[in-house]
C-alpha cells in the first residue's frame, strides 16, 4: 500500500476544510473532540508534523523534549494562535496557522517520500522506524480530517465516519488503540503527540483533550496540544 499518496490526500483534505473554516468568523468547534475548536485542532496536528519531521530529518533516536518550542517552528506573529494549553480557542481560524500546517504537512511529506522507511528513529513503539511513522501520521490525519470535517459541516459528520487506508474505520481504530494501551502499560503513551510523553511523565500541553474521542489512545489531558 502506497501510504504516502494516502498522506498526500488526507493531509490536503484536511488543509482545504481548515481553510474554508478561516472566513472570519469564529472556529467552528469540533464535537469529537470536546473543548476544541478548528483553530486547537489545526495546531494540534500542525505541531506533531513539525516535531515528527525534526525526528526524522535529524534521525532522532531518543524522544525529544516537547517542552523545546523550537521543535515546532513558531513564526513571530503567532499572538493570535491558540495557546498550548487550555481552550478552546474561539474567534477565527487565523489565516497563518492554516499556513504553517500546511508548510509542516508538506515538509512531513517530503521526509515520508525521500527517507528509507526502515532507518531507526525514536516512536513510542517497539518498532521504532522511520515507516511506523508514515503509517500512523496517515492514519492520524485521516482521523482528524474526518474530525475537521464534522466541525465545519453543520449537518453532522460526513457519511461512514472516518475512512482510512487498509480497511474500514472501526477496525483501524481498534488497532490503534490497542497499540496506545500497549504503550501506555510501558509508561509510553502520554498527552499527545499520539502518545508522546513529557520528559516529567505527565501529559505534554500540547495533547487533544481526553484523547479527542472517548477512549482514544494517548490523549490524558483536556488542556494539551501538541502529542502525535
Amino acid at each position: 500500500m502506497d501510504y504516502s499518496a494516502h498522506f498526500h490526500r488526507e493531509i490536503l483534505a484536511f488543509e482545504q476544510t481548515a481553510r474554508g473554516a478561516a472566513d472570519g468568523t469564529d472556529a467552528p468547534l469540533i464535537p469529537s473532540c470536546p473543548g476544541w475548536t478548528m483553530s486547537d485542532l489545526v495546531l494540534h496536528l500542525g505541531g506533531v508534523h513539525r516535531l515528527l519531521a525534526r525526528v526524522i530529518q535529524d534521525r532522532l533516536t531518543e524522544q525529544p523534549d516537547l517542552t523545546d518550542i523550537t521543535l515546532f517552528d513558531l513564526p513571530e506573529d503567532h499572538a493570535d494562535w491558540p495557546r498550548p494549553t487550555g481552550g478552546p480557542h474561539h474567534g477565527p481560524v487565523p489565516v497563518g496557522l492554516v499556513d504553517w500546517f500546511a508548510e509542516g504537512a508538506a515538509r512531513l511529506e517530503a521526509l515520508f517520500r525521500s527517507v528509507d522507511p526502515r532507518v531507526p528513529v525514536w516512536t513510542w513503539s517497539a518498532e521504532r522506524t522511520a515507516g511506523f511513522w508514515l503509517r500512523m501520521q496517515t492514519i492520524e490525519a485521516a482521523l482528524h480530517r474526518w474530525d475537521a470535517e464534522r466541525g465545519a459541516a453543520p449537518g453532522g459528520p460526513p457519511a461512514g465516519g472516518p475512512k482510512q487506508p487498509g480497511g474500514p474505520a472501526p477496525k483501524r481504530k481498534r488497532a490503534v488503540a490497542g497499540a496506545g494501551g500497549r504503550a501506555r502499560g510501558r509508561g509510553r503513551a502520554r498527552g499527545f503527540w499520539g502518545g508522546v510523553p513529557t520528559p516529567s511523565g505527565g501529559p505534554s500541553p500540547w495533547a487533544p483533550p481526553g484523547g479527542g474521542r472517548p477512549g482514544a489512545p494517548g490523549r490524558s489531558s483536556p488542556n494539551s496540544r501538541w502529542t502525535p
